[in-house]
């Protein structure tokens, strides 16, 4: 595994945690995760996970 999909995997699964607890929005999550902009954590997010951040949320 490289440092690069390594910190992604790890940002993803704080990110995963956020979206459980319904006390953030995705802009804030995205910031708390070290993505610096929404756009590439909803596309890195739905790559790995299939649905996008919301969606996943309201699951």
């Amino acid at each position: 595994m490289t440092p690069y999909k390594y910190v992604m995997d790890h940002r993803l699964q704080r990110s995963v945690e956020y979206l459980k607890t319904n006390k953030y929005s995705i802009t804030e999550i995205t910031s708390l995760t070290g993505f610096n902009q929404v756009t590439h954590f909803i596309q890195v997010f739905k790559r790995k996970y299939g649905k996008t951040p919301k969606e996943y949320q309201k699951n």
